[in-house]
């Protein structure tokens, strides 16, 4: 109740002050429409009654013949323009002194219409009411404000507007010039303008007075540039909700692809990395460097043999042999046998292959978003806060080759959703049918709240009582929580726990990054590390088609780095074997 009457009286004021610009520039308006007034006017929209009144206000000698005459002509504004001495003799003007008076006022009125619209004052000065409705329909509804001035105010407004706005040599255009109609091009290139980005055009006009009103104008732009940015802003949050409400229909549609599981039954289930170099690994396998030669390295050696009373020492066989520099500092005299270098380069090309297939296996489809989930009971908590639903979309879609890859080998999972009423669905025996239930009952729920992980947390660690379990947080951006207390308490939790918590953290494209503020990825992933960290946890971090951190592919990389120095330090030997 607070809230609303903190509101109201702001409200309140707007619409108050909305109505004090319409009354205003309503006043305004009709009292510029006085017909005796026709410098309120263009002069290309006089009719010739008003040319005959300014005909008869030029002398006695003229009033009552020939603004008749003139009227009885049709002679209107813009044949006003076009008068010579010759047609004024036409109209039976014989005293030279009334024609001299006749063209000089023409000449006048020509001078008047080049400096008419000289700058934005003088047009405020001339016509108050039209440049104050000019003013605010700009301001608050730009495409309807030009088509009123089309079709009502063509000549006056709209056609000054239109080539200041579209012709790129504007500057240099004559108020005479703007009188004429443009040409099918010039709307071919104004009306997409005009419906796309309206503002674009009321800042190019202001900026065919820059010359003149400097800071008028320059604000004109700012305000002008600043509504662009909100209107583009605007369609990308309008784009995102309908595409957002595209799922939202479909999610009953059994009949979508979103909607349909196809399980990859003939994948089998990837060891993580640390377990798998354990039989792999270049150590493992006797592919070490100094594995190879240790057989054929040998130290220096300078020593006193007491039984025959002699100090010995080693000889090196240049020619046979080649000092190395080993791990840990010393050199040794080594044996070089080509053939056993040429094996050796083999099986190490062999098993970086093997490495290149086992990297590939855990960068593809649903490894390649949420690393690798290998333990065989899981707790997923997914974002689902008003904040994600932006990028539901992409949230789905990532979850499906989820669901379709990575769960069916599991005994048992658990799926706690971040949102207002922390939605649950927990199944001991999985199989296809638990699984499409499960994505069935995700596809049902709502995003909504803020997204807080510390509610998701506690519901999670009661369930976590069975051996070989792991919690996995995926979010899709910036947390609300505390992160003192939430460390806090997954320490304590893990004093008494067994399992593990690990961050994904799926950050989504940058074509569907809509947020009230900047959320920083580095950030971000600063905080679900110290979550990870604070739970004995590991880190994933997707971008796009890009993993740009997982642990997992950091140590099978520095495996196939170190298989890559080995390669280098054997094509040296070699060298200077045969040097």
């Amino acid at each position: 109740m607070a809230d609303l009457l903190m509101v109201l009286p702001d409200r309140f004021y707007r619409a108050l002050n909305r109505c004090r610009e319409i009354i205003f520039v309503g006043i305004q308006s009709f009292k510029g429409t006085s017909r005796n007034d026709l410098m309120l006017k263009s002069i290309y929209d006089w009719s010739p009654e008003d040319v005959g009144y300014w005909f008869g206000e030029l002398g006695p000698w003229a009033k009552g013949t020939f603004d008749k005459k003139i009227i009885e002509a049709g002679i209107d504004g813009s044949l006003l323009m076009k008068l010579t001495d010759a047609d004024l003799q036409d109209f039976k003007m014989n005293i030279s002194l009334h024609r001299r008076i006749t063209l000089e006022a023409i000449k006048k009125l020509k001078k008047e219409l080049q400096n008419q619209q000289t700058g934005l004052w003088e047009f405020k000065e001339r016509r108050s009411g039209l440049a104050i409705f000019i003013m605010f329909g700009l301001r608050e509804f730009p495409r309807s404000t030009l088509t009123y001035l089309y079709f009502f105010n063509y000549r006056d407004a709209f056609l000054p507007i239109f080539y200041c706005s579209v012709t790129l040599k504007s500057a240099n255009i004559s108020c005479t010039q703007m009188q004429h109609s443009p040409t099918f091009g010039n709307y071919l290139e104004f009306l997409p303008l005009m419906f796309s980005i309206p503002y674009y055009l009321v800042g190019r006009f202001a900026s065919h007075y820059l010359y003149i009103n400097y800071w008028a104008s320059r604000v004109v732009i700012l305000h002008a540039v600043l509504m662009t940015v909100t209107e583009i802003s605007n369609m990308r949050l309008l784009l995102i909700h309908r595409s957002t409400n595209a799922i939202m229909q479909v999610k009953s549609d059994n009949r979508h692809p979103i909607s349909v599981l196809n399980f990859k039954k003939n994948l089998c289930e990837i060891l993580p990395a640390k377990q798998w170099l354990l039989e792999n690994s270049l150590k493992a396998q006797g592919l070490s460097f100094y594995q190879i030669l240790s057989p054929n390295a040998f130290s220096y050696v300078h020593s006193y043999i007491r039984s025959i009373d002699k100090e010995v020492k080693s000889v090196v066989h240049h020619q046979s042999m080649i000092q190395v520099e080993w791990f840990d500092g010393r050199i040794k005299n080594v044996h070089v046998d080509p053939a056993v270098l040429s094996n050796y380069l083999h099986q190490l090309s062999n098993t970086i292959s093997i490495y290149k297939k086992q990297f590939s296996l855990m960068t593809k489809s649903s490894w390649q978003l949420f690393g690798n989930i290998f333990e065989s009971n899981i707790i997923v908590i997914i974002d689902l806060s008003e904040e994600a639903s932006y990028c539901l979309h992409f949230l789905l879609t990532s979850l499906k080759l989820l669901f379709e890859e990575q769960l069916l080998h599991k005994s048992s999972f658990k799926v706690i959703c971040c949102n207002p009423k922390l939605d649950c669905f927990e199944s001991y025996f999985v199989d296809e049918n638990s699984i499409n239930q499960c994505w069935n009952w995700l596809l049902s729920l709502s995003c909504g709240g803020m997204r807080k992980i510390f509610p998701a947390l506690k519901c999670a660690f009661k369930s976590m009582t069975i051996d070989n379990s792991s919690l996995y947080l995926i979010s899709l951006g910036q947390f609300y929580d505390n992160m003192d207390p939430l460390v806090s308490y997954i320490e304590e939790a893990m004093l008494i726990s067994s399992f593990s918590i690990n961050c994904v953290y799926l950050q989504p494209p940058d074509s569907i990054i809509v947020h009230d503020r900047f959320d920083d990825p580095l950030c971000i992933s600063k905080k679900l590390k110290a979550i990870n960290e604070a739970g004995n946890g590991k880190f994933h971090w997707s971008f796009k088609s890009d993993v740009v951190e997982n642990e997992d592919l950091r140590l099978l990389a520095s495996e196939m780095n170190k298989a890559g120095l080995y390669i280098n330090k054997v094509r040296l030997l070699s060298s200077l074997y045969a040097f």
